[in-house]
């Protein structure tokens, strides 16, 4: 596992427990679990790398995807108290915020008013129990006016009142009722209309966040810069007189893949290849302890095989579907491919098949084909290779990221 995916997991585990804590959704509270568990389990059965980050477009795209959903999920409803008043109400959340310490400040008093509870009088005294200062004069008014109407309340309970003085003070009540009403009605509808506007944007970045999921799953920004070529290509290195290229298709590589392969050259470079006879790969150079073959093993039967390849000028590229690795790289558990004595080669193309999505068959193929260029760029036309990653010659290729990164041509 790599660290942008305990990443991804850990933002994504931090935003449901969040939106638990707002909503009490016992949902959040089971999702955030679960992935903690997943990222545990993946950690323990395939390590954690802590030095690498994904650099692939698929990769990316998944992972911003997945930020994308920890911030919807938090925008939705999972923001702090204090943060959501500071988005949703800007300047105007000191008065919702009185608005709220003079509620809870006056609670205790309703509630034993319903409870017809004893002692009455006294907690209608609980203006000084106000967290919050009144933001304005308008809210210090109506603050002492509550309470005033609480205190001849609770009086009034006590002294057993006539009808009418019970009138006069309903009349009161109303009055201020209509106050407070209106100093919250503006904070109220504001609130309501940002929070619905926040809401959107949260469903927004949920869509948004399942598009680059999707995209990246199905590697749809590999294969956008995958897609071959047409045309001349805008450079043209000069063709070396004398010299020859050929496609040799080794065991089961398909045939027909080379000659779409060859047309490509034919029109990109002004090359004409040639498709030299199928050859069988002996089973005796199957490694069965590593279940691969040697590139050193294929490129000497290709010399031995092909009259072609015993002349220096004549460049051999042969192509295999099997794994292979390279005897002289024990450092290297694969290889795409091996060059050896200045005019032959050997692409396998076992690492290049894609794991998932839609579009393999492109990405297999941009794959062999950026192989073949290299092959042919050094080979036939004696290019250098070069620290320009938009080149096909760049030097580093150690992965299959490496090899979708890089350009196409020269």
């Amino acid at each position: 596992m790599t660290l942008d995916a305990i990443l991804v997991l850990a933002a994504i585990a931090g935003a449901s427990g969040l939106a638990w804590n707002q909503t009490r959704d016992p949902f959040w509270r089971g999702f955030s679990v679960l992935l903690v568990v997943i990222a545990v389990v993946a950690g323990i059965r395939a390590g954690i790398d802590l030095t690498r980050l994904s650099n692939s477009p698929d990769e990316l795209l998944l992972i911003a995807g997945g930020l994308i959903y920890a911030g919807s999920i938090v925008v939705i409803g999972g923001l702090p108290r204090a943060v959501e008043d500071r988005i949703l109400l800007g300047p105007a959340r000191f008065e919702w915020e009185f608005d709220r310490a003079l509620g809870e400040a006056r609670r205790p008093f309703l509630d034993a008013a319903a409870a017809a509870a004893d002692g009455l009088l006294e907690l209608a005294r609980w203006r000084s129990h106000v967290t919050s200062p009144p933001p304005n004069e308008a809210w210090a008014t109506l603050t002492a006016r509550l309470e005033e109407g609480d205190v001849d309340w609770a009086d009034m309970r006590d002294r057993q009142v006539e009808r009418d003085e019970w009138s006069a003070w309903t009349a009161r009540s109303d009055q201020v009722t209509a106050e407070w009403t209106r100093l919250r009605e503006p904070l109220v509808t504001q609130r309501h209309g940002r929070r619905r506007f926040l809401r959107g944007v949260g469903r927004i970045g949920l869509g948004l966040a399942v598009a680059c999921v999707v995209a990246g799953a199905l590697n749809v920004p590999t294969v956008l810069t995958s897609l071959p070529p047409s045309g001349r290509a805008p450079i043209v290195p000069d063709h070396p007189p004398g010299r020859t290229v050929g496609f040799a298709p080794l065991g089961v590589f398909p045939t027909a893949d080379l000659e779409r392969l060859a047309a490509f050259y034919g029109e990109r470079y002004d090359l004409a290849v040639r498709i030299l006879p199928p050859l069988t790969v002996p089973e005796k150079l199957w490694d069965s302890s590593r279940q691969q073959l040697a590139a050193e093993d294929l490129i000497a039967l290709v010399a031995n095989a092909y009259p072609e390849a015993a002349d220096a000028r004549y460049v051999v590229i042969g192509f295999v579907s099997e794994d292979i690795y390279i005897r002289g790289r024990p450092d290297w558990r694969w290889a795409f491919g091996l060059r050896a004595e200045g005019h032959l080669a050997v692409v396998s193309t076992a690492r290049m098949r894609a794991p998932r999505g839609l579009f393999l068959d492109v990405l297999e193929t941009a794959r062999l084909r950026k192989m073949a260029t290299r092959d042919i760029g050094i080979l036939y036309f004696g290019l250098p290779l070069t620290d320009d990653r938009q080149s096909v010659l760049y030097r580093d290729i150690l992965g299959v990221p490496d090899l979708d990164s890089i350009g196409e041509d020269y």
